[in-house]
């Protein structure tokens, strides 16, 4: 074509289209690379587009999960307690109906040819047209999986450790970093003679007998600013009732980091020995 001469009408009508395409195959490939999964969904919450770290956390396939609902996944998705998820409350849907974005939703979800379950944490965004109305919804999912599992871990080894500390024949306590009594265990209440209830949120000083409790904190005070690990000491607290025991008592600082969190006790009535 000459220079100065007009292109023919179809082809300026082509090349916006061929723009517009080439800019759907970018967006594509740059959401496809994405870590977190993104799934689109249209007016009916239909899955219109899921990219490939989507269909990895959920175990499907386009052709499995494309033009399927929320509705479709209900069956497979429970709340964090282990409750079933109906598909509707999904916050595809939620954002749908509302035309508010939906942040941070925990969904487990089974997978059927894997034989296991995801934890996901799911937000929900609608995309609002001119006159209000929500024509699609962009839903993020990022996979907690491996976080739940330290959870349970942990809740477990709590547990375990709780039955331990509730079976021991030894005083076992534990304070916040001001002294003030977090837990104590079935012994501790025995032989204080208060119930748990009285005892936690107590400070720890005010069992102890006037005339140790200067010396008792100070010691806790120096073990706390010089971060020792283990301090051991006797003085004498006294009962509810007004019994006097003395008390043997090896105390350890509760470390985060290197942060002190608190203290924990374990203790023996020596008022015989």
């Amino acid at each position: 074509m000459h220079s100065g001469e007009q292109e023919p009408p179809q082809v300026e009508k082509e090349r916006p289209a061929q723009a517009l395409k080439q800019s759907e195959g970018r967006f594509r490939r740059l959401i496809d690379d994405l870590q977190v999964g993104i799934l689109i969904q249209g007016t009916r919450s239909e899955i219109l587009f899921a990219n490939r770290a989507a269909l990895g956390l959920l175990g499907l396939t386009e052709e499995q999960i494309l033009g399927k609902t929320s509705l479709d996944a209900g069956a497979f998705a429970v709340h964090e307690d282990g409750t079933p998820f109906p598909g509707e409350d999904h916050p595809g849907p939620r954002a749908l109906v509302t035309g508010r974005p939906v942040r941070n939703e925990v969904v487990g979800f089974y997978r059927r040819v894997l034989k296991d379950r995801v934890w996901l944490l799911v937000s929900a965004d609608p995309h609002v047209d001119a006159d209000g109305k929500v024509r699609e919804v962009i839903c993020t999912l990022s996979d907690l999986t491996a976080i739940k599992r330290a959870e349970d871990r942990l809740r477990e080894s709590e547990a375990r450790y709780r039955q331990l500390v509730e079976k021991a024949q030894d005083i076992i306590f534990r304070t916040d970093v001001n002294g003030f009594f977090t837990y104590v265990n079935p012994v501790a209440c025995r032989v204080m003679g208060h119930p748990e209830a009285e005892l936690v949120g107590k400070h720890f000083s005010e069992l102890i007998r006037k005339d140790h409790r200067g010396r008792v904190v100070a010691l806790l005070v120096s073990q706390f600013r010089q971060r020792i690990a283990t301090t051991y000491d006797e003085f004498v607290a006294v009962a509810r009732d007004g019994r006097e025991v003395w008390f043997g008592q090896h105390v350890q600082l509760l470390m985060e980091g290197d942060q002190v969190q608190g203290f924990q006790s374990v203790a023996r009535d020596i008022t015989e020995r």
